[in-house]
């Protein structure tokens, strides 16, 4: 409850303070997610943050900093920007909100991202062409020493 009352005493400052609402817990996050203009991680550590996947999922713009595997799920489809900068996650929140154009292209590029590279049919194809790759390099491994062997047994009869 401290972190939740810091963020609160922090945004009763700003210039708009009934623009943000804490939700406490939820139940329905694709409905939640819905609800939400954009999603910002400002986290100076990650390691692969579920929250912008699932929002991402939803067709929800997100801005996130540039820690972990932020840059590699957002891509081009959210803006990211230097962890510690609250310049930084201002200036992504303005980009995405002040611009409908922009954060309706956003919206798509997001559920598109996600659908090409991290949905079940997505990895599924990922890991069969993985095996397949795997089994092949099996395969020629399993020639190579054959051959090798066949070949000393021709030079030493």
């Amino acid at each position: 409850h401290a972190k939740e009352d810091v963020a609160q005493e922090t945004i009763s400052h700003s210039p708009k303070p009934t623009h943000f609402h804490f939700l406490g817990c939820c139940s329905d996050m694709r409905a939640d997610y819905n609800a939400c203009d954009l999603i910002v991680l400002t986290s100076v550590s990650e390691a692969f943050p579920l929250v912008l996947g699932e929002a991402m999922a939803c067709g929800v713009p997100v801005g996130a900093t540039d820690v972990g595997d932020c840059r590699t799920l957002v891509g081009d489809s959210g803006v990211i920007y230097s962890p510690r900068s609250p310049e930084g996650a201002v200036d992504a929140w303005l980009r995405i909100l002040e611009n409908q154009g922009e954060r309706g292209r956003l919206c798509e590029l997001a559920r598109e991202r996600i659908e090409s590279f991290y949905s079940m049919p997505s990895c599924i194809e990922k890991y069969e062409s993985l095996y397949e790759e795997i089994y092949a390099l099996k395969r020629v491994r399993e020639f190579l020493s054959r051959f090798q062997a066949q070949q000393l047994h021709f030079q030493n009869p």
